[in-house]
């Protein structure tokens, strides 16, 4: 339960205070603009981390009627100091299996990662929000049609 309660107090009350002092900056200032809230393909997908750690990473808020949008971005299998120093888009292949991927040959990087964050905070995405942006290389719908079909067969 201790630790529950730390991941949840990173993960979801930490995103929970962010997105409160950000709403409450922007609103006094009648600024519209992107909130963007990252999380992880673990919040779609249990199992492919800790029991905590995934439960914490989902959270949700409406701030559209004052021109905020609030979405999230999810990477998976991205090479950070997260998955161990030094860690190189080979390795992390190993290690979140690359038979998932749709994607072949290519590994994320956090210039993927960046590249959304730009796209999703952008004035492109104008009727855009309360959406998660999965960057996973099709990761999480590969494995979720994976999943269905063993159900299916059993």
């Amino acid at each position: 339960m201790e630790q529950v309660k730390h991941l949840i107090s990173i993960n979801l009350l930490g995103k929970v205070h962010a997105i409160k002092h950000a709403e409450r900056a922007m609103l006094r200032c009648s600024t519209k603009g992107s909130i963007i809230c990252t999380s992880s393909s673990t919040g779609i997908i249990g199992g492919l981390a800790s029991r905590p750690y995934s439960f914490s990473k989902a959270a949700a808020c409406k701030l559209g009627v004052h021109g905020i949008h609030v979405n999230c971005i999810s990477p998976h299998g991205v090479p950070t100091d997260m998955l161990g120093n030094e860690t190189t888009p080979e390795q992390v292949k190993t290690l979140v299996g690359e038979e998932g991927i749709l994607l072949r040959g290519k590994a994320a990087t956090v210039e993927d990662v960046a590249q959304a964050a730009v796209f999703i905070a952008s004035d492109d995405t104008g009727f855009i929000t309360a959406h998660n942006l999965v960057i996973d290389g099709g990761y999480t719908s590969a494995v979720s049609s994976e999943f269905h079909l063993q159900v299916v067969k059993n």
